[in-house]
């Protein structure tokens, strides 16, 4: 079965080991990309990108890094620290239905 290259977004290790250790196992050609500019403060997010980072490296998968941002106006981290009130969708379901049939588990 063909698979496409695969862009998994992750903000840390814990949520998305078990994803990265079955890509890798299936031979999937996936690369993490690592972004999320609401943790705070910058060390928090420094271990969770320091552990994301050695999670693909034990499971060769390739990692990167978008800059971290968070002074960007679009985020919850910026709206909350300025006195707004953050409302962040708990359930969005973007799942592809008609390819997730084509595959097999």
């Amino acid at each position: 079965m063909y698979f496409p290259k695969l862009l998994v977004l992750s903000c840390c290790a814990p949520c998305s080991c078990a994803a990265i250790k079955k890509l890798a196992d299936d031979g999937i050609d996936a690369t993490v990309l690592f972004y999320n500019p609401n943790i705070y403060p910058s060390a928090e997010y420094e271990k969770r990108r320091d552990e994301q980072k050695r999670a693909c490296e034990h499971f060769k998968i390739p990692f990167i890094e978008l800059p971290y941002e968070p002074e960007a106006t679009d985020t919850d981290n910026w709206a909350l620290t300025h006195g707004y009130v953050a409302i962040t969708p708990t359930r969005i379901d973007v799942t592809d239905y008609e390819t997730l049939k084509s595959f097999e588990f």
